[in-house]
Protein backbone atom coordinates (compact mmCIF):
# COMPACT_ATOMS: atom_id res chain seq x y z
CA UNK A 1 0.00 0.00 0.00
CA UNK A 2 1.77 3.44 -1.40
CA UNK A 3 0.74 6.14 0.51
CA UNK A 4 1.75 9.84 1.26
CA UNK A 5 2.90 10.78 4.08
CA UNK A 6 0.15 12.65 6.49
CA UNK A 7 0.56 15.86 7.32
CA UNK A 8 -1.76 16.75 10.07
CA UNK A 9 -3.62 14.67 12.65
CA UNK A 10 -7.41 14.57 10.28
CA UNK A 11 -4.82 12.87 7.67
CA UNK A 12 -3.85 10.26 9.83
CA UNK A 13 -7.07 9.26 10.66
CA UNK A 14 -7.71 9.29 7.12
CA UNK A 15 -4.97 7.61 6.33
CA UNK A 16 -5.75 4.56 9.52
CA UNK A 17 -9.26 4.65 7.84
CA UNK A 18 -7.84 3.46 4.66
CA UNK A 19 -5.44 0.80 6.45
CA UNK A 20 -8.85 -0.69 8.24
CA UNK A 21 -10.62 -0.40 5.04
CA UNK A 22 -7.61 -2.93 3.71
CA UNK A 23 -8.19 -5.29 6.73
CA UNK A 24 -11.23 -5.22 7.71
CA UNK A 25 -13.70 -3.68 4.55
CA UNK A 26 -15.72 -1.04 4.61
CA UNK A 27 -18.74 -2.89 5.52
CA UNK A 28 -17.16 -2.94 9.39
CA UNK A 29 -15.17 -0.08 9.64
CA UNK A 30 -16.92 2.69 11.93
CA UNK A 31 -15.34 6.24 11.87
CA UNK A 32 -16.29 9.01 14.75
CA UNK A 33 -18.52 6.44 15.85
CA UNK A 34 -21.36 8.12 18.16
CA UNK A 35 -23.38 7.49 21.39
CA UNK A 36 -26.30 9.54 22.82
CA UNK A 37 -26.64 10.20 26.36
CA UNK A 38 -29.36 9.93 28.56
CA UNK A 39 -29.80 13.38 27.85
CA UNK A 40 -29.70 13.35 24.46
CA UNK A 41 -26.49 14.67 23.67
CA UNK A 42 -24.51 12.77 21.27
CA UNK A 43 -20.69 12.18 21.74
CA UNK A 44 -17.83 10.42 19.92
CA UNK A 45 -17.24 7.08 21.45
CA UNK A 46 -13.88 6.47 19.51
CA UNK A 47 -12.23 7.67 16.44
CA UNK A 48 -13.09 4.06 14.83
CA UNK A 49 -15.30 1.21 16.07
CA UNK A 50 -14.70 -2.33 14.36
CA UNK A 51 -18.15 -4.25 15.08
CA UNK A 52 -17.66 -8.12 14.66
CA UNK A 53 -18.96 -11.64 15.70
CA UNK A 54 -18.71 -10.84 19.52
CA UNK A 55 -15.56 -8.98 19.47
CA UNK A 56 -15.59 -5.02 19.23
CA UNK A 57 -12.48 -3.32 18.32
CA UNK A 58 -12.46 0.22 19.49
CA UNK A 59 -9.42 2.54 18.26
CA UNK A 60 -7.98 5.90 19.22
CA UNK A 61 -5.41 7.68 16.53
CA UNK A 62 -2.93 9.68 17.94
CA UNK A 63 -0.39 12.14 15.95
CA UNK A 64 2.51 14.63 16.97
CA UNK A 65 4.74 16.44 14.85
CA UNK A 66 8.54 16.06 15.17
CA UNK A 67 11.49 17.12 13.68
CA UNK A 68 14.14 14.86 15.82
CA UNK A 69 15.46 11.54 14.91
CA UNK A 70 15.13 8.39 17.17
CA UNK A 71 18.59 9.30 17.88
CA UNK A 72 18.38 12.97 18.78
CA UNK A 73 15.56 12.97 20.93
CA UNK A 74 16.06 13.73 24.50
CA UNK A 75 13.93 12.25 27.16
CA UNK A 76 11.93 14.90 27.45
CA UNK A 77 11.12 14.28 23.89
CA UNK A 78 9.75 10.80 24.90
CA UNK A 79 7.65 11.40 27.33
CA UNK A 80 5.87 13.95 25.11
CA UNK A 81 5.14 10.95 22.70
CA UNK A 82 4.64 8.56 25.62
CA UNK A 83 1.82 10.98 27.31
CA UNK A 84 0.51 11.40 23.52
CA UNK A 85 -0.42 7.37 23.84
CA UNK A 86 -1.63 7.43 27.40
CA UNK A 87 -3.57 9.91 26.19
CA UNK A 88 -4.86 7.19 23.97
CA UNK A 89 -5.11 4.81 26.17
CA UNK A 90 -7.37 6.57 28.51
CA UNK A 91 -10.07 7.81 25.89
CA UNK A 92 -10.83 3.92 25.43
CA UNK A 93 -12.16 4.00 28.77
CA UNK A 94 -15.02 5.93 27.01
CA UNK A 95 -16.34 3.52 25.00
CA UNK A 96 -16.35 1.13 28.16
CA UNK A 97 -18.29 3.44 29.99
CA UNK A 98 -21.03 4.19 27.22
CA UNK A 99 -21.31 0.60 27.12
CA UNK A 100 -22.19 -0.12 30.98
CA UNK A 101 -24.23 2.90 30.58
CA UNK A 102 -26.39 1.07 27.90
CA UNK A 103 -25.95 4.27 26.31
CA UNK A 104 -27.44 4.41 22.39
CA UNK A 105 -24.79 3.90 19.70
CA UNK A 106 -25.32 4.62 16.17
CA UNK A 107 -22.90 3.45 13.82
CA UNK A 108 -22.55 4.37 10.54
CA UNK A 109 -20.04 2.25 8.74
CA UNK A 110 -17.49 3.43 5.58
CA UNK A 111 -19.66 2.45 2.86
CA UNK A 112 -22.22 4.76 4.35
CA UNK A 113 -24.75 2.16 5.94
CA UNK A 114 -26.13 2.82 9.34
CA UNK A 115 -25.43 -0.73 11.01
CA UNK A 116 -27.54 -2.43 13.85
CA UNK A 117 -25.63 -2.44 17.18
CA UNK A 118 -26.44 -3.87 20.21
CA UNK A 119 -23.99 -4.19 23.35
CA UNK A 120 -25.64 -7.64 24.39
CA UNK A 121 -23.60 -9.22 20.89
CA UNK A 122 -20.46 -7.97 22.26
CA UNK A 123 -18.25 -9.79 25.38
CA UNK A 124 -15.31 -9.11 24.08
CA UNK A 125 -13.88 -5.58 23.81
CA UNK A 126 -10.40 -4.86 22.39
CA UNK A 127 -8.49 -1.61 22.71
CA UNK A 128 -5.64 -0.52 19.81
CA UNK A 129 -3.83 2.55 19.73
CA UNK A 130 -2.63 4.08 16.57
CA UNK A 131 0.51 6.76 17.42
CA UNK A 132 2.19 8.35 14.25
CA UNK A 133 5.13 10.82 14.57
CA UNK A 134 4.33 13.12 11.48
CA UNK A 135 7.79 14.03 10.51
CA UNK A 136 9.97 10.68 11.22
CA UNK A 137 9.19 9.10 7.78
CA UNK A 138 12.33 11.31 6.75
CA UNK A 139 14.68 9.37 8.69
CA UNK A 140 15.75 5.62 7.85
CA UNK A 141 13.75 3.00 9.76
CA UNK A 142 17.00 2.81 12.39
CA UNK A 143 16.87 5.81 13.57
CA UNK A 144 12.70 5.97 14.09
CA UNK A 145 10.63 5.56 17.47
CA UNK A 146 9.59 2.61 18.03
CA UNK A 147 6.98 0.79 20.58
CA UNK A 148 8.17 -1.55 22.86
CA UNK A 149 6.58 -3.42 25.22
CA UNK A 150 3.21 -2.28 22.77
CA UNK A 151 0.40 -4.06 24.73
CA UNK A 152 -1.74 -2.92 28.65
CA UNK A 153 -4.47 -4.13 30.16
CA UNK A 154 -6.33 -1.12 31.43
CA UNK A 155 -9.73 -0.86 32.54
CA UNK A 156 -10.00 -4.58 31.90
CA UNK A 157 -9.63 -3.88 28.18
CA UNK A 158 -6.61 -5.25 26.88
CA UNK A 159 -5.01 -2.39 24.69
CA UNK A 160 -2.19 -2.70 21.74
CA UNK A 161 -0.08 -0.21 21.11
CA UNK A 162 0.84 0.33 16.82
CA UNK A 163 3.19 3.05 15.40
CA UNK A 164 1.21 3.93 12.15
CA UNK A 165 4.06 2.76 10.03
CA UNK A 166 3.85 -0.84 11.52
CA UNK A 167 -0.21 -1.17 11.49
CA UNK A 168 0.50 -0.43 7.98
CA UNK A 169 2.92 -2.97 6.89
CA UNK A 170 0.95 -5.51 9.08
CA UNK A 171 -2.01 -4.74 6.51
CA UNK A 172 -0.31 -6.27 3.22
CA UNK A 173 0.57 -9.34 5.23
CA UNK A 174 -3.02 -9.49 7.56
CA UNK A 175 -6.08 -8.52 5.89
CA UNK A 176 -9.12 -10.40 7.39
CA UNK A 177 -10.62 -9.59 10.45
CA UNK A 178 -10.19 -13.67 11.84
CA UNK A 179 -6.35 -13.33 10.80
CA UNK A 180 -6.18 -10.02 12.33
CA UNK A 181 -7.23 -11.00 16.13
CA UNK A 182 -5.80 -14.41 15.86
CA UNK A 183 -2.67 -11.77 15.62
CA UNK A 184 -3.36 -9.48 17.91
CA UNK A 185 -4.81 -12.78 20.55
CA UNK A 186 -1.56 -14.35 20.27
CA UNK A 187 0.34 -10.94 20.67
CA UNK A 188 -1.16 -10.30 23.57
CA UNK A 189 -0.92 -14.03 25.31
CA UNK A 190 2.86 -13.39 24.43
CA UNK A 191 3.22 -10.21 26.49
CA UNK A 192 1.14 -11.61 29.06
CA UNK A 193 3.25 -14.63 29.43
CA UNK A 194 6.25 -12.23 29.35
CA UNK A 195 7.65 -14.61 26.63
CA UNK A 196 9.12 -11.57 24.58
CA UNK A 197 12.45 -9.96 25.32
CA UNK A 198 11.47 -6.11 25.97
CA UNK A 199 13.34 -4.94 22.48
CA UNK A 200 11.49 -7.36 20.26
CA UNK A 201 10.50 -5.17 17.39
CA UNK A 202 6.83 -5.24 16.06
CA UNK A 203 7.78 -6.45 12.63
CA UNK A 204 10.24 -8.83 13.62
CA UNK A 205 7.32 -10.48 15.54
CA UNK A 206 5.19 -10.14 12.79
CA UNK A 207 7.61 -11.98 10.32
CA UNK A 208 7.77 -14.97 13.05
CA UNK A 209 3.77 -15.05 13.10
CA UNK A 210 3.75 -15.13 9.83
CA UNK A 211 6.32 -17.72 8.45
CA UNK A 212 6.83 -19.34 11.72
CA UNK A 213 3.76 -19.87 13.64
CA UNK A 214 4.17 -23.16 15.09
CA UNK A 215 7.45 -21.53 17.20
CA UNK A 216 4.88 -18.68 19.20
CA UNK A 217 2.40 -21.80 19.04
CA UNK A 218 5.32 -23.75 21.41
CA UNK A 219 5.35 -21.23 23.36
CA UNK A 220 2.14 -20.44 24.19
CA UNK A 221 1.68 -23.87 24.91
CA UNK A 222 4.40 -24.16 27.33
CA UNK A 223 7.60 -25.72 25.42
CA UNK A 224 9.58 -22.63 26.00
CA UNK A 225 9.51 -20.00 28.54
CA UNK A 226 11.16 -17.17 26.40
CA UNK A 227 10.80 -16.15 22.95
CA UNK A 228 13.96 -14.62 21.59
CA UNK A 229 13.65 -12.89 18.53
CA UNK A 230 16.50 -11.63 17.08
CA UNK A 231 16.17 -7.81 15.08
CA UNK A 232 16.10 -7.90 11.62
CA UNK A 233 14.11 -10.79 10.88
CA UNK A 234 11.67 -8.79 9.32
CA UNK A 235 14.41 -7.87 6.36
CA UNK A 236 15.40 -11.11 6.14
CA UNK A 237 11.88 -12.43 5.72
CA UNK A 238 11.11 -9.43 3.45
CA UNK A 239 14.28 -10.92 1.10
CA UNK A 240 15.01 -14.50 1.54
CA UNK A 241 11.37 -15.14 1.38
CA UNK A 242 10.65 -12.92 -1.70
CA UNK A 243 9.49 -15.66 -4.15
CA UNK A 244 6.99 -17.37 -1.95
CA UNK A 245 5.43 -14.00 -0.82
CA UNK A 246 5.02 -13.54 -4.38
CA UNK A 247 3.29 -16.85 -5.00
CA UNK A 248 1.63 -16.22 -2.10
CA UNK A 249 -0.05 -12.96 -3.29
CA UNK A 250 -0.81 -14.75 -6.74
CA UNK A 251 -2.36 -17.58 -5.13
CA UNK A 252 -4.63 -15.62 -3.30
CA UNK A 253 -5.98 -13.79 -5.95
CA UNK A 254 -8.84 -15.61 -5.88
CA UNK A 255 -9.83 -15.43 -2.05
CA UNK A 256 -10.62 -11.84 -2.99
CA UNK A 257 -13.72 -13.32 -4.79
CA UNK A 258 -15.35 -13.63 -1.20
CA UNK A 259 -14.56 -10.24 -0.18
CA UNK A 260 -16.49 -9.17 -3.91
CA UNK A 261 -19.97 -10.97 -2.31
CA UNK A 262 -19.24 -9.05 0.86
CA UNK A 263 -18.84 -5.79 -0.83
CA UNK A 264 -21.94 -6.49 -3.23
CA UNK A 265 -24.07 -7.83 -0.86
CA UNK A 266 -24.71 -3.84 0.52
CA UNK A 267 -26.58 -3.57 -2.50
CA UNK A 268 -28.90 -6.59 -1.36
CA UNK A 269 -30.26 -3.65 1.29
CA UNK A 270 -33.88 -2.14 0.58
CA UNK A 271 -34.21 -5.28 -2.30
CA UNK A 272 -37.69 -6.48 -2.58
CA UNK A 273 -37.48 -9.86 -4.05
CA UNK A 274 -40.55 -11.27 -6.22
CA UNK A 275 -39.91 -14.56 -5.00
CA UNK A 276 -39.86 -16.44 -2.07
CA UNK A 277 -37.19 -17.10 0.17
CA UNK A 278 -37.83 -20.84 2.01
CA UNK A 279 -37.82 -20.87 5.89
CA UNK A 280 -35.82 -17.67 6.27
CA UNK A 281 -36.58 -15.59 9.73
CA UNK A 282 -34.82 -12.96 8.75
CA UNK A 283 -36.64 -10.21 6.48
CA UNK A 284 -34.89 -10.33 2.98
CA UNK A 285 -33.30 -7.27 2.05
CA UNK A 286 -33.17 -5.88 5.08
CA UNK A 287 -30.20 -4.49 7.11
CA UNK A 288 -30.10 -7.81 9.22
CA UNK A 289 -30.08 -9.58 6.57
CA UNK A 290 -27.15 -7.94 4.79
CA UNK A 291 -25.43 -7.60 8.82
CA UNK A 292 -25.75 -11.49 9.52
CA UNK A 293 -24.20 -12.74 5.93
CA UNK A 294 -21.39 -10.10 6.19
CA UNK A 295 -20.44 -11.12 9.28
CA UNK A 296 -20.77 -15.11 8.42
CA UNK A 297 -18.44 -14.48 5.18
CA UNK A 298 -15.82 -12.64 6.87
CA UNK A 299 -15.30 -15.27 9.63
CA UNK A 300 -13.50 -16.67 6.73
CA UNK A 301 -9.87 -16.66 7.02
CA UNK A 302 -7.67 -15.74 3.77
CA UNK A 303 -6.75 -19.05 3.27
CA UNK A 304 -9.96 -20.26 3.07
CA UNK A 305 -10.93 -17.84 1.29
CA UNK A 306 -8.48 -18.84 -1.00
CA UNK A 307 -9.41 -22.16 -1.33
CA UNK A 308 -13.48 -21.37 -1.65
CA UNK A 309 -12.53 -19.01 -4.54
CA UNK A 310 -11.07 -21.08 -6.04
CA UNK A 311 -13.90 -23.83 -6.11
CA UNK A 312 -16.28 -20.61 -7.34
CA UNK A 313 -14.49 -20.02 -10.13
CA UNK A 314 -14.60 -23.48 -10.85
CA UNK A 315 -18.30 -23.91 -10.79
CA UNK A 316 -18.69 -20.82 -12.27
CA UNK A 317 -17.19 -21.62 -15.48
CA UNK A 318 -18.70 -25.47 -15.36
CA UNK A 319 -22.30 -23.40 -15.27
CA UNK A 320 -20.90 -21.80 -18.19
CA UNK A 321 -20.80 -24.96 -19.91
CA UNK A 322 -23.39 -26.73 -18.87
CA UNK A 323 -25.83 -24.46 -16.83
CA UNK A 324 -24.82 -25.66 -13.17
CA UNK A 325 -22.07 -26.20 -10.98
CA UNK A 326 -22.24 -27.16 -7.21
CA UNK A 327 -20.04 -28.00 -4.53
CA UNK A 328 -20.01 -28.27 -0.58
CA UNK A 329 -17.03 -28.12 1.37
CA UNK A 330 -16.39 -29.03 5.08
CA UNK A 331 -14.66 -25.79 6.65
CA UNK A 332 -14.44 -27.36 9.83
CA UNK A 333 -15.97 -29.97 11.83
CA UNK A 334 -18.64 -27.88 13.16
CA UNK A 335 -19.29 -25.91 9.85
CA UNK A 336 -19.46 -26.11 5.77
CA UNK A 337 -19.95 -23.92 2.68
CA UNK A 338 -22.50 -24.37 0.19
CA UNK A 339 -21.64 -22.93 -3.49
CA UNK A 340 -24.23 -22.90 -6.54
CA UNK A 341 -23.71 -21.90 -10.13
CA UNK A 342 -26.83 -21.69 -12.29
CA UNK A 343 -28.51 -20.11 -15.30
CA UNK A 344 -31.98 -20.86 -13.51
CA UNK A 345 -34.15 -18.22 -12.98
CA UNK A 346 -34.16 -16.21 -9.31
CA UNK A 347 -36.44 -18.64 -8.01
CA UNK A 348 -35.55 -21.54 -8.84
CA UNK A 349 -31.76 -20.47 -7.63
CA UNK A 350 -33.20 -19.71 -4.31
CA UNK A 351 -34.82 -23.21 -3.79
CA UNK A 352 -31.79 -24.51 -5.20
CA UNK A 353 -29.56 -23.49 -2.89
CA UNK A 354 -31.69 -23.72 0.28
CA UNK A 355 -32.35 -27.46 -0.81
CA UNK A 356 -28.77 -28.00 -1.08
CA UNK A 357 -27.81 -26.36 2.07
CA UNK A 358 -30.35 -27.71 4.29
CA UNK A 359 -29.19 -31.47 2.85
CA UNK A 360 -25.85 -30.43 4.11
CA UNK A 361 -26.58 -29.37 7.32
CA UNK A 362 -28.62 -32.79 7.89
CA UNK A 363 -26.23 -34.80 5.96
CA UNK A 364 -22.68 -33.86 7.81
CA UNK A 365 -24.97 -33.42 10.74
CA UNK A 366 -22.94 -29.70 11.56
CA UNK A 367 -24.19 -26.88 13.60
CA UNK A 368 -24.10 -24.36 10.64
CA UNK A 369 -23.94 -24.38 6.86
CA UNK A 370 -23.77 -21.37 4.94
CA UNK A 371 -25.00 -21.32 1.07
CA UNK A 372 -23.85 -19.04 -1.57
CA UNK A 373 -25.32 -19.05 -5.18
CA UNK A 374 -25.07 -16.78 -8.01
CA UNK A 375 -24.76 -16.90 -11.66
CA UNK A 376 -22.45 -18.35 -14.53
CA UNK A 377 -19.08 -17.13 -15.13
CA UNK A 378 -19.67 -15.19 -17.81
CA UNK A 379 -22.52 -13.38 -16.48
CA UNK A 380 -23.46 -9.69 -17.69
CA UNK A 381 -24.91 -9.06 -14.51
CA UNK A 382 -24.22 -10.63 -11.11
CA UNK A 383 -26.05 -11.22 -7.88
CA UNK A 384 -25.64 -13.19 -4.91
CA UNK A 385 -28.27 -15.38 -2.53
CA UNK A 386 -27.40 -15.97 1.17
CA UNK A 387 -28.64 -18.96 3.10
CA UNK A 388 -27.35 -19.40 6.55
CA UNK A 389 -28.43 -22.36 8.87
CA UNK A 390 -26.81 -22.30 12.02
CA UNK A 391 -28.62 -24.63 14.89
CA UNK A 392 -31.68 -24.92 13.41
CA UNK A 393 -34.68 -28.11 12.82
CA UNK A 394 -36.34 -30.10 10.06
CA UNK A 395 -38.72 -31.96 10.46
CA UNK A 396 -38.10 -34.00 6.87
CA UNK A 397 -34.92 -34.59 8.18
CA UNK A 398 -34.26 -38.38 7.29
CA UNK A 399 -35.49 -37.25 3.95
CA UNK A 400 -32.89 -34.65 3.80
CA UNK A 401 -30.43 -37.29 4.80
CA UNK A 402 -31.37 -39.24 1.64
CA UNK A 403 -31.45 -36.63 -0.39
CA UNK A 404 -27.75 -35.53 0.77
CA UNK A 405 -26.14 -39.19 -0.11
CA UNK A 406 -27.88 -38.83 -3.84
CA UNK A 407 -26.79 -35.06 -4.50
CA UNK A 408 -23.33 -34.91 -2.67
CA UNK A 409 -20.44 -36.88 -3.41
CA UNK A 410 -18.19 -36.59 -0.09
CA UNK A 411 -17.12 -33.02 0.91
CA UNK A 412 -14.24 -31.55 0.02
CA UNK A 413 -11.47 -30.75 2.43
CA UNK A 414 -8.83 -28.24 1.53
CA UNK A 415 -5.76 -28.34 3.31
CA UNK A 416 -3.68 -24.93 1.71
CA UNK A 417 -0.84 -23.34 3.27
CA UNK A 418 -0.18 -19.69 3.10
CA UNK A 419 3.27 -20.44 1.67
CA UNK A 420 5.11 -22.92 -0.63
CA UNK A 421 8.64 -21.93 1.01
CA UNK A 422 11.42 -23.21 -1.35
CA UNK A 423 14.03 -24.81 0.71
Amino acid sequence: MATKSPKTGYEVEDLVEEICKIIYLSDFVVRSPKYKKQSGKAKEAADFLVPFGNTLLAFQVKSKKEIKSALEKSEIDFQRINAKIEDGIDQLNTIKRALNANHQFELRNSAGIEIPFSKENYNKLIGIVIIDLIGEERFPYGERTEILNGFFLKFEIPIHIFMRDHFEIISTEIDTLPDFIDYIEKRRSLYEKQALTPFTNELDLLAIFKNRPKLIDDCLNGKCDLLVITEGIWDSYRKECKTSIKERNVANNPSYFIDYIIADLRRSIGYKPNFKFPANDVEQGSIEQYWLSITELSKLTRVVRRGLGQIFIEKMKKAQKTGHGHSLIKINEESAFVILCTTRNRQQRVDGIYNLSAAAYCGLNVKKVIGVATEPFSAKERSFDVVILDDVKFNNEEKLRESFKNIFKLPSHFKIKEYNFKS
